[in-house]
């Protein structure tokens, strides 16, 4: 996955470049596959992003969660909802991800 970023939708846009995930080393990167990430601003902090996205990794399928100060530096994504794979490729079968839904309590 690569990213662009800039500071208005006006404005101009850097080169992309991918983004970064603590702790995932090359090795890692090789054995996962992010197909994209849904960014939203994280209603819980607004000074950071929080990133959804379906991801295959060594046979499991799931929906991850991620956050981010930059869009470019990512946290080490956390298993939200096991997807299951498919019978061709193991590939994820569920797809978009996108929305919040944010309560009260």
């Amino acid at each position: 996955v690569q990213v662009a970023v800039s500071d208005s939708i006006e404005g101009a846009f850097s080169a992309f470049e991918p983004i970064r995930i603590t702790g995932w080393n090359g090795c890692r990167v090789r054995r996962a596959s992010i197909y994209y990430i849904v960014v939203e601003e994280n209603p819980v902090d607004a000074r950071t992003l929080l990133g959804l996205f379906p991801m295959h990794e060594e046979r499991r399928c799931y929906l991850a969660l991620s956050f981010s100060c930059d869009a470019v530096h990512w946290s080490t994504p956390k298993p939200l909802v096991d997807l299951g794979c498919s019978n061709e490729a193991g590939r994820v079968r569920d797809y978009p991800a996108d929305g919040l839904v944010v309560r009260g309590d």
